[in-house]
């Protein structure tokens, strides 16, 4: 018997109308950690193709978007490796690695320590991150204050992600893994907040 795919539920918060209930408890942990974000805000023709963030976080970084996968394969790495080079920047000539791109997945328990990923990109090299989220001091603005830089994992020549292109190669850093550290309260309370929303029939949380 051929498997039947399961669509997601498109729900409504915030005035938004999302394509799944993961994105909509995104942007519930956007607001519970005070993130002021937009939507598929701008779409953009590349040179790899058309292509629409799902995010852009505000108050993180004029360049920073975010894409929600909950499960990820090697077609969609390879098209966000290209999103993440071919993104429009800041500068033409950065100097130092700038992430463009957070990769989001199912949302984390509360009380962890968690690195996500993120795509980065400086001059033809595409450069893959962990980060964690961190609150905002009172009065405070900057993207190290909302996303803070874990390390730096790898930096691939654009003609490596071509070859990749050509086989089966998924990797699993994708994944958000929980890391040691400190739990950061605040983080960790926008977690709770996001995995407990409830969505009645599509609609407000």
């Amino acid at each position: 018997m051929e498997q039947q795919s399961i669509a997601p539920i498109e729900t409504e918060y915030a005035g938004c109308r999302f394509r799944s209930r993961l994105e909509a408890r995104w942007a519930v942990f956007f607001d519970a950690l005070g993130i002021r974000w937009s939507y598929e805000d701008q779409g953009y023709e590349l040179p790899s193709g058309r292509y629409l963030p799902d995010f852009r976080l505000l108050d993180a970084h004029p360049d920073l978007w975010a894409e929600v996968k909950g499960v990820f394969g090697h077609k969609e790495f390879i098209r966000l490796a290209r999103a993440a080079i071919e993104l429009p920047g800041t500068s033409e000539k950065p100097t130092r690695i700038i992430p463009k791109l957070l990769i989001l997945g199912e949302i984390p328990s509360p009380g962890t320590v968690v690195a996500h990923t993120a795509l980065g990109a400086i001059e033809e090299h595409l450069v893959v991150q962990h980060f964690r989220f961190v609150h905002p001091p009172r009065g405070a603005a900057g993207s190290h204050h909302v996303v803070r830089v874990i390390d730096d994992s790898y930096a691939w020549p654009r003609h490596w992600l071509e070859y990749l292109a050509r086989t089966e190669f998924a990797p699993d850093w994708l994944v958000a893994e929980v890391i040691p550290g400190a739990v950061c309260e605040c983080v960790s309370d926008a977690y709770r907040a996001a995995r407990s929303a409830r969505f009645e029939h599509g609609e407000c949380g």
